[in-house]
């Protein structure tokens, strides 16, 4: 069963800002503020909306951000039962109905990278543009980290947390030129919004699951919508080779693979920046690439509930294909 969540800090909320809660259960955190085209960020595994507060004002005039944390996480209420990436789109659409937004342009970091793809598939109508950062298409025939690289990133993780008596996941997170070259202030500064309103074990877990059992990878060619991935040349999570792989199954996409590990935001806080005002420039003004009709709205209620067990079955086939030299 989910045990409370232990928040190092409080929350702050970068003013002016209008914080409510969704309506439904759970109920979800929100924030938003000004007024225009609405651009929805979708946070990561574990981890709450303080991920973007240091990007606050990044976005071009006339464009309305609107955060959220995943149920379980940050100020979201708690949720006792298993998840899918599709359950998290389905949270997503909810948000952007209670900030009474039809469509919205999304940027999905890590993990919600994943949620914003299976959104652009599911419900191609409520998405303007994507923004994929750190992400990944899901399945077996994705690239992970190789034995070896991952075993020194998980000593260093060890290793770094013993040290200052908790999680620090700063060799996940950051190149090790970063690491090692960055101020202890800067790399503090840096690690900080990923440690405020962290999702306890049991979500974190059922996050986890739904990770492994997202598989989007022949679906990527189904995405018509204005498409930028980007991605940290040295992520020690998601190797950029899925990068390049999704950037070239996605039609039109385009990709942008910057020096840095999986946070590489906050290694190149201005190169970010403006890499983000030339996007939203450039795509604002979008709409979505269809309507939905009476049988997407239905096909998608009706599919939700099964997607973990799809998942699942994609990633039987894709082994299946591995196995056979197809993959």
């Amino acid at each position: 069963m989910p045990t409370p969540r232990p928040h190092d800090q409080a929350l702050p909320s970068v003013p002016p800002v209008r914080a409510f809660r969704t309506p439904g259960r759970p109920r979800l955190h929100v924030e938003t503020t000004g007024e225009g085209e609405a651009v929805l960020a979708i946070t990561g595994w574990t981890i709450s909306t303080a991920i973007f507060r240091p990007f606050a004002g990044v976005l071009p005039d006339g464009m309305r951000p609107i955060l959220f944390d995943h149920r379980g996480a940050g100020r979201s209420g708690a949720w006792a039962g298993p998840v899918s990436v599709a359950m998290l789109a389905a949270d997503a659409a909810r948000v952007l109905d209670a900030c009474d937004v039809r469509s919205a342009h999304v940027i999905g970091v890590s993990l919600g990278a994943a949620v914003a793809i299976e959104l652009a598939v599911r419900m191609p109508w409520r998405v303007r543009s994507l923004a994929l950062v750190g992400g990944w298409s899901g399945g077996p025939l994705s690239a992970t980290p190789g034995a070896a690289e991952g075993a020194r990133t998980l000593a260093t993780l060890a290793r770094d947390s013993a040290r200052r008596g908790r999680l620090w996941p700063a060799s996940f997170l950051f190149s090790p030129a970063f690491r090692t070259s960055a101020d202890p202030a800067t790399l503090d500064a840096a690690v900080r919004p990923f440690l405020v309103g962290r999702a306890g074990t049991w979500v974190a877990s059922t996050q986890a699951l739904a990770a492994s059992c997202f598989n989007r990878r022949t679906d990527l060619g189904a995405i018509r919508c204005p498409t930028l991935v980007a991605h940290g040349e040295l992520d020690a999570m998601s190797p950029v080779r899925n990068a390049r792989t999704m950037a070239a199954a996605i039609p039109g996409s385009r990709l942008e693979v910057l020096p840095g590990g999986h946070a590489f935001p906050f290694e190149d806080p201005a190169g970010t920046a403006e890499l983000c005002r030339s996007w939203f420039e450039d795509v604002r003004g979008t709409e979505p690439p269809v309507e939905a009709t009476p049988r997407d709205l239905a096909v998608e209620r009706l599919t939700r509930p099964f997607a973990l067990q799809t998942g699942l079955v994609r990633n039987q086939r894709d082994l299946a294909l591995r196995l056979l030299g197809r993959g």
